[in-house]
């Protein structure tokens, strides 16, 4: 018995002390930052941005606009004047968007709508959802992220459409806010 206690009396007396040494380190990195950052690492690129202004989405694909907020650090991200293109020099980059859809139907309980990924001239990620309208449920919120590599400068546009089946042929959304954030790996 003397022994289980003398061996968790040791075995706190380790946690606690691995705790301060933990904070030691920690306070050691706050001082000197280049420890966590590489050389090639050393400036981040990115650039993020928002929109709220509300867009009824066509059937046939439109490039959403991010034109407020926008934020950016670094020169390897550059949008263009409309905000609905964004010209990426060579590199990987991560990719996140999130939109929030509006089903502007009063007569019909359903509307599908996709949003893509633009790379130069391919469709390279495709995500289509769909909104079921019950009383008092008109917004549906979608995102995703993905990681790309572009080889030479290149334009990323995301692109949105309504993609209602025509068994539902006045069904209309609309996208309402989105933001999208680009970052350079």
């Amino acid at each position: 018995m003397k022994f289980k206690f003398l061996a968790i009396g040791l075995s706190m007396l380790a946690l606690s002390s691995a705790h301060v040494e933990a904070k030691s380190a920690k306070d050691a990195s706050l001082q000197n930052p280049k420890i966590l950052l590489s050389k090639d690492k050393a400036k981040i690129t990115f650039l993020g941005a928002e929109d709220t202004s509300s867009i009824t989405l066509p059937t046939s694909y439109i490039r959403l606009p991010f034109t407020q907020d926008q934020l950016s650090n670094g020169k390897s991200i550059t949008p263009d004047i409309a905000g609905s293109q964004f010209l990426l020099q060579k590199g990987s980059y991560k990719i996140s968007f999130t939109g929030t859809f509006q089903n502007t139907t009063e007569d019909n309980n359903y509307v599908y709508y996709t949003i893509a990924l633009q790379v130069g001239p391919n469709i390279i990620f495709v995500n289509t959802d769909n909104q079921e309208n019950y009383e008092g449920d008109d917004f549906n919120i979608s995102s995703f992220y993905k990681v790309i590599e572009v080889d030479k400068p290149t334009y990323l546009s995301i692109l949105a459409k309504n993609s209602t089946p025509s068994t539902f042929p006045s069904a209309s959304a609309a996208i309402t806010t989105r933001s999208i954030v680009i970052q350079k790996l």
